[in-house]
């Protein structure tokens, strides 16, 4: 790294005080998303085009230096990075921040119209933080609407891309819809940029907050993306089975039409390069010893997922690669989105939480109990105590406040001739395998429409 360099990407100031507007970062203003990648090494642009050439063309294997960094690219965030002897950023110590909490929501999917008001009902927090974790949109229009929004009401915006935001999108203008894989998510990338929202390409950032008990605490903020690789699936269904199976319940993930791997072969291809890049940055954001923040659109487990509707529509949820890295990297929490059922797990002391808001009608009951956007929002910091080893509370699906939102509904007796007849492709549906949480918890649920549409 050269000395320009180092000094561009070391400006430890609140971006919340220096949060450049769009025509400051972007040109040219017409197409800023779609026509170019900023590249800050040089403060120049490339085009789209040629940036997932240049990704494309470098070698899968990267020294540690470059292991997650996009050539087009260099990290500029409100941490500075230093490369160590052996090539891994290491990141520095806290500026102590005024404290403030952090807030996490995901799948507010703006894309319809009550969604895009309710959001637009943002309550401003000026001290504190806000997590978007995936599935904002569908478009670069929808993503700066809702990343102009944020950014005016909260101190600090960290967003990371789901399933949706890298669509092909139909619905997009004309030099957008044609964006593929890997240049999409740097086109929405760019327009996170334009409003200073910390992204997966962006270094990892300390958050302080204020205890319970009144002490000053810190956490390092972690987004990544890890996409998936079908392998949430039962063992005895192969990778080459894993689509057929699915299909078998007439579950088919709208990706398979609208997410494109490009510049890479696959899905599975491209989310073993964000697993292995996102691997590297942790590993170095454990070596300040501070407790982390992770933040992913898909879960980093698959006991997390409960989705009886669709169960096998697991299979788009994630990876097997991600499962110890809450402890392997000493999360403090894990926030991620995509199942469209907000719960709360305990998992080795870690909280997971999954802070979806869902399509409008998934969240219509929590609305009539009298819910609104700012409400649905979940506390991440400084959020519950940590409950002591063996006294973790049971699997809870929550509403506001970390309480349960719904009753699990009673199963209905069968009568004799229900029983006698024969089985429909419907009551055949397997469900996943439940938790020692799921089994021992009888009388709470996860919501009666909180599961995803078929892709």
């Amino acid at each position: 790294m050269s000395q320009s360099d180092l000094s561009r990407a070391t400006h430890t100031s609140n971006m919340a005080d220096h949060r450049p507007g769009p025509a400051a970062v972007l040109a040219p203003p017409e197409f800023p998303w779609a026509e170019s990648v900023m590249s800050t090494r040089s403060l120049s642009y490339m085009s789209v085009a040629d940036a997932a050439t240049e990704r494309s063309a470098a070698p899968i294997s990267r020294t540690p230096s470059d292991a997650y960094l996009f050539p087009a690219m260099r990290r500029t965030s409100t941490v500075a990075t230093q490369a160590d002897s052996d090539g891994l950023y290491i990141l520095p110590e806290s500026s102590h921040e005024t404290p403030g909490k952090l807030f996490a929501i995901a799948d507010i999917h703006i894309s319809y119209k009550s969604n895009r008001a309710a959001f637009e009902s943002l309550e401003p927090r000026p001290e504190d933080g806000l997590i978007l974790a995936g599935d904002v949109g569908e478009t670069i229009e929808q993503l700066t609407t809702v990343f102009a929004l944020a950014t005016q009401h909260f101190k600090t915006v960290f967003w990371v891309p789901g399933n949706h935001e890298l669509y092909s999108s139909k619905s997009a203008k004309e030099a957008e819809m044609h964006l593929r894989g890997e240049a999409k998510y740097m086109a929405c990338v760019m327009a996170a940029k334009q409003y200073g929202v910390i992204t997966p390409e962006d270094d990892f950032t300390t958050w302080t907050y204020e205890t319970a008990d009144g002490k000053t605490a810190e956490a390092l903020i972690c987004p990544i993306f890890t996409l998936y690789d079908y392998s949430f699936r039962p063992r005895n269904v192969s990778r080459e089975g894993a689509l057929a199976w699915a299909a078998e319940e007439g579950i088919v993930a709208t990706d398979e039409n609208l997410l494109h791997p490009d510049p890479y072969t696959t899905r599975d291809e491209w989310c073993a390069r964000l697993v292995s890049e996102s691997k590297t940055k942790l590993q170095a954001a454990q070596s300040q010893g501070l407790p982390l923040v992770i933040i992913n659109h898909w879960p980093l487990r698959e006991d997390t997922i409960y989705i009886p509707r669709v169960p096998r529509f697991s299979i788009w949820c994630g990876t097997k690669k991600t499962k110890h890295w809450h402890t392997r990297f000493n999360a403090k929490v894990v926030v991620t989105g995509h199942l469209h059922v907000r719960r709360t797990d305990w998992i080795d002391g870690v909280r997971f939480e999954e802070v979806s808001l869902g399509y409008p009608k998934q969240w219509q009951s929590a609305k009539d109990a009298g819910n609104d956007i700012n409400s649905m929002m979940r506390e991440i910091l400084p959020g519950p105590e940590t409950p002591e080893a063996g006294k973790e509370p049971n699997t809870q699906f929550l509403n506001v406040n970390f309480k349960p939102e719904y009753t699990r509904p009673t199963e209905p007796k069968r009568s004799a001739s229900a029983k006698s007849a024969p089985k429909t492709s419907e009551s055949r549906r397997s469900e996943p395998k439940r938790s020692e949480s799921h089994r021992a918890e009888s009388k709470t649920s996860e919501p009666k429409q909180n599961e995803p549409k078929k892709g």
